[in-house]
């Protein structure tokens, strides 16, 4: 259903503002810069602001939610439940950072438990045979959806290594620091 795309842009947009970073000098400067743009970027995600919506809803558009009656926004909001986050540390070393970040997010493993699992007991439901195929497909995304309301965020730790270039901090391979999760929001 197109949701590896759909970690794979949040993973992509969470770390682009920090390309951005526009630190100069090190030290204690360089380490509020580096947190204060993880900050600004992740609270896009904690706070569901409508760019973040929007972006998963588009990446989300034409994957066949709507035959099932899943509305693409409202997946975004039910994926998006519980997603907390803290700047652990930042830790500056000459043209060197690492920021410490917990991440607080519906497992990816478990999404994929449970979808599974609703497919399977629509599947095996013997009053299926009686409904159109209509209704089967309303009967999955109805499933569907309370399976992935049903999960609960869970937190996890990861290390997002920053390299200075000129005056600004951007980070290394930070996309991959966060795919590694098995959160359902970075999950590759």
């Amino acid at each position: 259903m197109g949701f590896r795309k759909i970690a794979a842009l949040l993973a992509a947009t969470a770390l682009a503002l920090g390309a951005l970073l526009a630190a100069t000098g090190c030290g204690a400067n360089a380490e509020e810069a580096i947190r204060n743009a993880i900050i600004e970027e992740l609270d896009t995600y904690k706070n569901m602001d409508d760019s973040v919506l929007s972006a998963t809803s588009e990446v989300l558009a034409g994957q066949g939610l709507e035959e099932m009656g899943i509305d693409s926004e409202g997946l975004a909001v039910t994926i998006l439940d519980g997603f907390d986050y803290s700047v652990d540390d930042v830790t500056v070393e000459g043209d060197k950072a690492v920021a410490t970040v917990t991440i607080v997010s519906k497992s990816y493993s478990d999404f994929e438990a449970a979808v599974d699992a609703a497919i399977a007991e629509v599947t095996a439901d013997p009053a299926v045979a009686d409904m159109s195929q209509e209704e089967i497909y309303q009967l999955y995304g109805q499933r569907i959806m309370e399976a992935i309301d049903g999960l609960q965020a869970k937190p996890e730790t990861t290390e997002v290594e920053y390299a200075r270039e000129g005056n600004a901090w951007e980070p290394v391979n930070g996309e991959k620091s966060l795919s590694h999760l098995d959160s359902l929001v970075f999950a590759e």
